[in-house]
């Protein structure tokens, strides 16, 4: 079989664009103008205990489906709240995390950006920000979901891309006992529902089970039967060419598994790892001879999340590297050839800790070392912010007495800094000083 060239390669998020120092440029001025007097979807944020995700689409900002919480787009942005409380306190606490896609364009986080001091605006300006980028997040956002999983494209191009239109709406009757329960589909009349049975309103990504008030448990089971799908119910015919086959990569241990899209390449496979080829209507899951136990039982829960996504009607085999025939079936859709992987190695060779000071005291802004080593808390002060680089992760400390200037440029200096260091796309977290006792990731990081 002829290989099949990947997907054209995009253009990668680019760190030397500053996305935060958009503010005050016309990009603003149109996230101002879109947005409007108020931001819709922050109604109700924030609000009570839980997590929150949405997506930026065309400046605007969308929902995010809870039963997709963890997957994400490399070609989007995305605003993450997570509202929290103490133990034996009612008051909220907020963290506000803006999480850049390998692949999102300038004008979707540039929107995030601003979308996320808009947000901790609204909530009353002491949420903790946060910058995240693709494959560099932070232990606290990675600790909010069972596993990360990296999809290729946006969302728009996502997969399981089944229309609602592509279904002819059918209204199903059951009816009979338990000696034998009919179905029959029947005309979409209202004056058809019979309260002795139960009727099954199908729309194709939308189902409604309308029981009749008489109707007995026979045709009750019966439909629900046909709910949950199964190869002889007939039920939402969707047809394996509706997905386009993806090859997915597992890898981590007991402290996390991430999830990753890769292109269909036999030579991306992982003897160490675990992957999976999903066709739809047929999954395979490939183990790798030295993959471990965490890997192996994440992808199998996936498989499982995968099935129930379709209404059971997907088959699964789980395949190991050393007993596999290479001429097996698996093999053959790996026909895609991977274009050269040119990521660099964004990680600080110096891990020694970095204190910075920002001060316009003397009228213009300055930027100066403080200290090297070993930092206390005691080695900042509520006159000036400050940028505090562990070499995984970077903290803005927001004096409660800096000036305007000071403080509404926070991120935005912190993202220059990085520009300039081996280590770009560490994430960032700004701290407001009377709101220390939230940041748990800043206060571990300090030395006693």
């Amino acid at each position: 079989m002829e290989a099949k060239p990947a997907l054209r390669k995009q253009k990668k998020y680019d760190w030397k664009d500053s996305n935060l120092a958009l503010f005050g440029s016309k990009l603003e001025h149109e996230v101002k103008k879109e947005s409007a007097e108020h931001e819709p979807a922050w109604q109700n944020a924030g609000q009570e205990v839980g997590r929150k995700i949405w997506r930026i689409v065309n400046f605007q900002v969308t929902d995010w489906p809870e039963e997709d919480y963890g997957k994400f787009y490399d070609g989007d942005s995305y605003i993450v709240l997570d509202t929290y409380n103490k133990s034996g306190s009612d008051a909220l606490y907020h963290d506000i995390h803006f999480w850049i896609g390998k692949y999102s364009t300038q004008d979707e986080y540039g929107t995030a950006a601003y979308k996320t001091v808009e947000l901790a605006t609204y909530l009353g300006g002491s949420p903790i920000q946060h910058r995240e980028v693709q494959e560099h997040e932070s232990k606290q956002f990675l600790k909010y979901f069972v596993a990360i999983t990296y999809l290729k494209g946006g969302a728009d191009s996502g997969f399981r891309t089944v229309k609602s239109e592509e279904y002819s709406p059918r209204l199903l009757h059951f009816h009979g006992d338990r000696r034998g329960v009919t179905v029959k589909e029947i005309p979409r009349d209202k004056k058809k529902l019979d309260s002795t049975d139960v009727h099954i309103l199908d729309l194709g990504l939308v189902i409604y089970q309308w029981n009749g008030k008489k109707s007995n448990k026979d045709e009750r089971v019966k439909s629900l039967r046909y709910l949950k799908g199964g190869a002889d119910s007939g039920f939402r015919t969707v047809k394996s060419e509706e997905y386009s086959p993806r090859l997915l990569h597992f890898h981590g241990d007991r402290r996390g598994v991430t999830v990753k899209e890769i292109p269909r390449d036999k030579k991306k496979l992982d003897s160490t790892d675990v992957h999976i080829l999903d066709l739809g209507l047929v999954i395979y899951q490939w183990n790798g001879k030295k993959s471990n136990k965490d890997e192996r039982v994440k992808a199998m829960q996936y498989i499982i999340d995968l099935k129930e996504e379709r209404c059971g009607k997907a088959v699964s085999e789980v395949l190991d590297e050393e007993s596999t025939e290479p001429d097996h079936k698996f093999y053959t859709y790996l026909d895609q050839v991977a274009e050269d992987d040119d990521d660099q190695c964004y990680y600080a060779k110096d891990t020694t800790n970095e204190l910075y000071r920002l001060s316009d005291e003397s009228g213009t802004m300055s930027f100066s070392l403080e200290k090297t080593g070993s930092v206390t808390l005691k080695d900042f002060d509520g006159k000036d912010v400050f940028i505090f680089d562990t070499k995984t992760e970077v903290f803005v400390f927001i004096g409660k007495d800096t000036s305007i200037n000071e403080s509404k440029f926070a991120m935005t200096y912190a993202h220059t800094y990085l520009m300039q260091t081996d280590h770009p796309l560490s994430p960032i977290s700004c701290i407001l000083e009377q709101a220390i006792d939230a940041a748990f990731n800043f206060t571990s990081a300090l030395a006693a």
